[in-house]
């Protein structure tokens, strides 16, 4: 049975071409978003505020020098704020500032109230489905997607 992509070609590019930002009233974008999450949940897992870039670089697919600009950005935005390393120059320690926390609240919570109008449709079987077939998905794309891709 051939599946026809039209329908998932279609919703890969609705959610490509969505501006996520214009959900946000803060001056974030959702990719600063994500980081700023990931570095919430790295510091909630080694219990201890400071999270090293290195460890930050290890959990991403983008470059070292993109998550450099990212600290460097969030840090101007007042989001982060840089800890140096006494023993080695070269590793830089980040913290979550409070106007950090509070952008990531108020965006955690603006998207909760987008995600939660659109699943409001669903019913809980179907949501759960969804995820299950979601996850799959996800899955299966990541492992087949370096095969194709076109360096």
């Amino acid at each position: 049975m051939e599946i026809h992509a039209s329908p998932l070609l279609k919703m890969l590019y609705f959610i490509k071409s969505m501006k996520i930002s214009n959900l946000i009233s803060e001056d974030i974008s959702f990719a600063e978003y994500i980081m700023l999450r990931l570095i919430a949940d790295v510091a909630t897992e080694t219990e201890t505020p400071e999270v090293w870039v290195a460890e930050i670089v290890k959990r991403v697919e983008v470059t070292p020098q993109a998550v450099s600009k990212f600290v460097r950005l969030a840090t101007r935005k007042g989001y982060l704020k840089r800890i140096e390393s006494a023993s080695d120059r070269r590793s830089v320690g980040i913290t979550i500032t409070d106007c950090g926390r509070e952008v990531l609240s108020k965006t955690r919570e603006e998207l909760n109230i987008f995600y939660n109008s659109v699943f409001n449709e669903f019913s809980d079987d179907e949501k759960a489905t969804m995820q299950r077939l979601m996850s799959k998905l996800q899955g299966v794309a990541q492992r087949e997607y370096p095969k194709y891709k076109k360096k």
